[in-house]
C-alpha cells in the first residue's frame, strides 16, 4: 500500500485570490520529502534575483496531481478542509482535471474525535504527543516575502512544509489505533490474518463485541496496539431484539 502524506502552503487561504507555493510530499516508509516549489517551475528574474510569476502555479499542480495520483491512500491534517479543496480549485482555474477519488485520511478529523485537547492543531498534538520533530513557526515576514517573490522567504516557507510532512508521518504512526476508516492493508497486501491498519500479524483475542444481535470476536494487534472485530459473528441470537 502506497501511503502519501502531503501538505500545501499557498499564498491565500482562498483559491480564487490565491495559489499554491509548494507542495511537500513523502511516501511512507521512504526517507526522502520532496517539496517542488513554484521557483523550480518558474525560475529567477535574472535582473532582481525574484521568482518569475509566482501566482502561475499551473505546472506545480501537474506535478502534484502526478505525485498524488500514484498513491493509494492520502494523509494529511486539515486536508478534506484546506488542501485538497485548494488544489483542485486551483485544476479548476487552469482548466485541468480535477485530482483523482483516493482514499483520504484527515488526522484532523481523528484528533478532534478521539483526543480532548485546547486545540486541534498539528502543532498542539505533536507537542501534546511530545513527536520526535516540530513545526516551525510561519513568520507573517517570511510568508509575505514569499508570495511577493523573494527567495528566502520561499526557501523559509519550504522548509516549514517539509518540516510538517515529518510531523505529520509521525503522527499518523501515534495515532493510527484510533484511523477507523483506514483502508485495509490486509486487503491491499493479500495477506489474511493480518491487521488491517499497520499489516503486523500478531493479534491477541481481546473479549467480544456485542450488539443488539450479534457476538463478534474482538482483536488487539501487538504491532500498533489498534482494536478490530471479526467481520462474521460467533453465533446468531433467534431472540427478540429491541
Amino acid at each position: 500500500m502506497r501511503i502519501v502524506f502531503f501538505d500545501i502552503e499557498s499564498t491565500n487561504l482562498q483559491a480564487n485570490f490565491g495559489s499554491v507555493l509548494c507542495l511537500g510530499w513523502k511516501v511512507y516508509g521512504q526517507k526522502a520529502v520532496h517539496v517542488p516549489s513554484v521557483k523550480d517551475h518558474n525560475g529567477v528574474c535574472e535582473c532582481c534575483s525574484r521568482i518569475n510569476d509566482v501566482a502561475n502555479d499551473k505546472s506545480l499542480l501537474q506535478e502534484m496531481v502526478k505525485a498524488l495520483s500514484d498513491a493509494d491512500v492520502w494523509v494529511t491534517w486539515y486536508g478534506s478542509r484546506f488542501d485538497v479543496p485548494f488544489i483542485n480549485s486551483r485544476l479548476a482555474f487552469h482548466k485541468l482535471p480535477p485530482l483523482p477519488y483516493t482514499p483520504h485520511i484527515d488526522l484532523w478529523r481523528t484528533a478532534r474525535n478521539h483526543y480532548k485537547l485546547h486545540s486541534n492543531r498539528l502543532a498542539s498534538v505533536q507537542a501534546f504527543l511530545e513527536l520526535p520533530d516540530e513545526k516551525t513557526p510561519l513568520t507573517g515576514p517570511d510568508w509575505m516575502g514569499a508570495r511577493t517573490g523573494n527567495q528566502k522567504g520561499l526557501k523559509y516557507v519550504v522548509k516549514h512544509c517539509k518540516q510538517d510532512v515529518l510531523v505529520l508521518e509521525q503522527a499518523y504512526e501515534r495515532m493510527l489505533p484510533l484511523i477507523k476508516s483506514h483502508p485495509s492493508r490486509r486487503l491491499a497486501d493479500g495477506r489474511p490474518n493480518t491487521c488491517p491498519r499497520c499489516g503486523h500479524d500478531i493479534l491477541h483475542r481481546k473479549g467480544t463485541y456485542v450488539t443488539a444481535t450479534r457476538r463478534y470476536q474482538r482483536w488487539q494487534c501487538q504491532g500498533c496496539g489498534g482494536f478490530m472485530k471479526d467481520s462474521k459473528p460467533t453465533d446468531i441470537d433467534h431472540t427478540m431484539t429491541l
